[in-house]
Order: C-alpha cells, then sequence, then structure tokens
C-alpha cells in the first residue's frame, strides 16, 4: 500500500509518500514554507521518526519548495536524540553539482566586488502571505546547502548519483532502488538544462563585475541558492492574474497554442517515476512538459513497450497547474485516475492552476472517473468545471480539503493508493 499525505502549502508544494512493504519506505518530496513545516510537517515526521526518512528530496531552488526545509535542517540538527529524525539520502542540486567545466582551483574564495556579500544578506525571499519576513534570512548555516554540510550529510547527499548532479543517465531504464523495494526511474533534469542554470549564475556574476574563482566552495553553494530563489520570487510578483480567461468558453481556451515554460529553475527541476509493488505514480515537480515528454517516449521505446500511454495510479501534475507546464503532448503519453494539484486555489498572484491545464487533463484522459485531487478548493477553475455537463462528458470529479474563506482549520490532504 502506498500513502500520500499532500500538506497544506499555500501555493507551495510537499509531500509525505509511504511505502508500506516488508519495511516502511519515507519519502519526503519537497517541505513548502517555514510555515508548512512549523504547522504540519514536523507533526507527521515525529509519527515516522523510528523508521525515519529515506529519501529527502527538494525538487529545485525555489523558496516554496525549500523554506520548510531549512527549518527542519535547523531544528533537526538541534534535536534531542529521542526526537532526531535519521535521513537515508538527500536528492539536492546545489551549485556544486552543476559545474560542467570547473575552472582549476588556484585560490580560495576572495570578496572582489559586493555584490556576493549584498546577496548573502538579503537571504531568502519574503514568504508571500505573511508580514513577517521568514526566520531563514541569512546567517552561517541558513541555506539548504550549508545545512546539508552542516549536519553532516556530504556522504548521503546525492549518493545514488555518485554525488554529482541528479540528472537523468543517457539510459533512461536506469533504475534508483530505495529500501530493496521501491523504485525510482528519473525524468528531469538533463544534463542540458543544468548546464542553462549554471550559466544563467555565471553570467550574473559576469554582469556584476565577479572576478573570483567560480568554485564549489560553500559560500557560492549559498549565493547560487539564494540568487536563484530570489530570482523566482521576483518573477512570481510579477504574474498578472489574466482575468479575461474567466469570461471566455472553454472551447476558445481550449484552441490556445502551448506556449512552454522557459524558466531555467523549474527546467532544474527532479521529476520522476515511482514504482511500488505494482504501482506506478508520476512526481512531474516544476518540470518542463517537453523533457518529461521526450524521456517518456524514450522508456516507452527502451522497454519494447506495446502501449501508447503509460498508466500511473497517481500524477502530481507540474508546477501547481501552470498552463506552461502540462501539454497536451504529454497528457497524450500517459493516463490516470488520479491528478494531484498542489496549489493554494485561489490563483492570487500566480494564475494556479490554469484552466486551459485543466481542460487538457480532462479531454485528453478518457480515463473514467477521474479525481482531480487539490489541497485547497480551486476557486480558479470551480465556475467552469464543477458543471454536470461537463462531469459526465469527461467523466471526472474535483475533490479538496482546504476552503480559503476558514483560515486555520487546513487539514493535510491523504491518499491511500
Amino acid at each position: 500500500m502506498i500513502e500520500l499525505k499532500m500538506f497544506p502549502a499555500s501555493y507551495g508544494d510537499s509531500f509525505l509518500l509511504t511505502c508500506k512493504g516488508n519495511r516502511r519506505t519515507h519519502i519526503i518530496i519537497d517541505m513548502g514554507f517555514s510555515s508548512t513545516y512549523e504547522n504540519f510537517i514536523k507533526y507527521e515526521l515525529q509519527k515516522i521518526r523510528n523508521d525515519g526518512i529515506s529519501l529527502l528530496i527538494f525538487t529545485h531552488v525555489d523558496e516554496d519548495h525549500i523554506l520548510g526545509g531549512i527549518k527542519f535542517l535547523k531544528q533537526n540538527k538541534c534535536a534531542n536524540p529521542e526526537n532526531k529524525i535519521d535521513i537515508g539520502e538527500i536528492w539536492y542540486n546545489s551549485f556544486r553539482h552543476i559545474q560542467f567545466e570547473k575552472a582549476e582551483k588556484n585560490n580560495s574564495y576572495t570578496s572582489q566586488n559586493s555584490y556576493i556579500e549584498d546577496l548573502l544578506k538579503r537571504g531568502h525571499p519574503r514568504e508571500l502571505g505573511t508580514r513577517e519576513v521568514s526566520d531563514v534570512g541569512y546567517v552561517q548555516g541558513s541555506t539548504i546547502a550549508s545545512l546539508i554540510l552542516d549536519n553532516n550529510y556530504l556522504s548521503i547527499w546525492n549518493k545514488s548519483f555518485d554525488y554529482q548532479a541528479v540528472m537523468v543517465s543517457s539510459d533512461i531504464t536506469k533504475k534508483y532502488v530505495i529500501n530493496d523495494e521501491v523504485v525510482i526511474t528519473l525524468l528531469s533534469p538533463n544534463s542540458e538544462n543544468l548546464d542553462l542554470l549554471s550559466q544563467k549564475w555565471a553570467a550574473k556574476l559576469a554582469s556584476v563585475g565577479y572576478s573570483g574563482i567560480i568554485d564549489s566552495e560553500e559560500i557560492m553553494d549559498d549565493a547560487f541558492e539564494i540568487y536563484m530563489s530570489n530570482q523566482q520570487f521576483e518573477h512570481k510578483k510579477r504574474r498578472v492574474d489574466n482575468v479575461s480567461s474567466f469570461t471566455q468558453s472553454i472551447e476558445e481556451i481550449s484552441k490556445k497554442p502551448f506556449e512552454p515554460d522557459t524558466a531555467e529553475i523549474n527546467g532544474s527541476s527532479i521529476a520522476f517515476i515511482l514504482e511500488f509493488e505494482g504501482k506506478r505514480l508520476l512526481f512531474l515537480g516544476d518540470s518542463h512538459s517537453d523533457v518529461v515528454e521526450h524521456n517518456l517516449r524514450k522508456l516507452l521505446k527502451q522497454t519494447n513497450n506495446d502501449e501508447e500511454k503509460l498508466w500511473f495510479d497517481l500524477v502530481k501534475v507540474s508546477h501547481h497547474g501552470s498552463k506552461f507546464n502540462t501539454s497536451v503532448d504529454l497528457l497524450n503519453l500517459i493516463a490516470s485516475n488520479k491528478y494531484v494539484f498542489s496549489t493554494n486555489g485561489r490563483g492570487k498572484n500566480f494564475s494556479h492552476p490554469d484552466i486551459e491545464t485543466i481542460y487538457r487533463i480532462v479531454s485528453t484522459d478518457k480515463t473514467k472517473n477521474k479525481e482531480l485531487i487539490f489541497n485547497y478548493k480551486p476557486i480558479r477553475i470551480l465556475n467552469k468545471f464543477n458543471q454536470p455537463e461537463l462531469l459526465n462528458e469527461y467523466s471526472y470529479s474535483i475533490k479538496y480539503n482546504n476552503d480559503m474563506a476558514l483560515p486555520g482549520k487546513e487539514v493535510t490532504t491523504e491518499i491511500i493508493i
């Protein structure tokens, strides 16, 4: 049996996946915001303390995926032995993992301009929806990368990848086995995705006149993480809700051409297939649709699979249901009766989930009795899709746990597979 817990992470992502076989394998996928950890995750972790976390995945450098992890790693370091949570392995790509053309190190980091110092002082971005800056402003050991090192987790950091980047192998059929029972196949990122992210950081350093050696020292790990997290924060703040979409028919919306996500940070997101006891789940993080499509096609071809589509018992939809991350081409390769969306439901500032994504899913996947599962009431799409004629025609239902109109009463969404 597989048990999936989707935490109320505002507009972020956070999941606890438990596979119950000969032993219990607990996998954490992202940790949302610090409030997600404080209000929900830490209590669930105490329930599994005796088992420990088999695998902790931070899909990519984005504040709505990692800030809760910073809280957890800080507290876990200082926890009493009876409360400390053991971790089997951590998957997370920092600056040190994406330098594919490293300069020869001939000196240490030196302060040759103020950009790095100013960036570190800035710290991670403010958590939207609160009046306080998250308790992750930069001090020594305030990033995921530095806390992994500070907690002496270097020996388990990307261990399955020989301590290099978590990225798709040239052999797409390569399996990563957790606790001898759980099998993971990676679909994203590829080396090109990570190289683009590395180039973005290098270009930024060059633009501000940084002249130090770009190496994998801890200070660069921290600066890289903070810069990328702030980049995503600024990008999201600029997004404007397209209210005109509410006046268009679903047919008009469906005719819009697919515009792919081009954000380098999302392109670096870890996406994977998880298999356990005959069940198969697809977790897409914030990944780019074309990369996942390409690797699913390779997987179908290299496994001599006669199926035109891969069946999944659950699909975690990419990027909170963004229309830029779920294409019809991708949906033509998969089928499922459960599509999971992690988003706060209002679409405020971020337009998630998008109407286009919902329509693509319900109209492309002909599976009967599909469930669209949200951790918050999906106010943005309800007026369009909670209509009897559509529910019957496309054979789907809408399920959710938390109503944003009832603050303080949030609960964790639990799904049994």
